[in-house]
């Protein structure tokens, strides 16, 4: 079961909303990215971090909404490998939660690894012209689901399975 109580729009609202954020983005400022981990079933979302970009100022600015409500803020820092597409959320039809469903559906019908997910990673993003959501399951036994889905259709673009475990070589990691 998945527990998320506020999705990627209404967190990016709330963000819009704040007066420290509102007077640290500049006009050259656009919404670049939303990321959230969580462990599902227990907590839920704990947080959603957005992040801004400006490509003038190669800098980025994240508001970051917690499950209760509070907002904060990291002010400008330089941007490490930004995606410098613009995200438009009003292309966004489909919710976190959608995705993430998807996403488990995938690894069902494929049958790939441990399906008992212990944490997942989600962002939103454009790239090559796509809003996309980038869902990453993690298992206790460290295996790794990935699904790249169509924010407007919900349509799996990409999907793969791995092991946490493993090295360059393909020999499993041992201590």
């Amino acid at each position: 079961m998945i527990n998320m109580e506020i999705d990627f729009k209404d967190a990016l609202e709330k963000i819009k909303e704040n007066e420290d954020i509102k007077k640290s983005l500049k006009d050259e400022y656009f919404l670049n990215s939303g990321i959230a981990i969580f462990k599902p079933g227990e907590n839920g979302l704990d947080r959603w971090i957005i992040t801004f970009y400006s490509s003038k100022e190669e800098e980025v600015v994240q508001g970051i909404v917690k499950k209760n409500g509070d907002i904060g803020f990291e002010e400008s820092a330089k941007a490490i490998n930004p995606s410098t597409e613009e995200l438009d959320p009003d292309e966004i039809k489909v919710t976190a939660k959608e995705a993430i469903e998807k996403a488990e559906e995938e690894r069902e019908r494929l049958e790939c690894g441990d399906r008992k997910t212990n944490q997942i990673i989600i962002s939103v993003k454009k790239e090559q012209g796509r809003q996309l959501w980038e869902v990453n399951l993690i298992s206790a036994s460290l295996s790794l689901f990935q699904a790249r889905i169509d924010a407007k259709t919900k349509e799996v673009i990409q999907s793969s399975s791995e092991s946490l475990l493993k090295t360059e070589g393909d020999i499993p990691f041992t201590q």
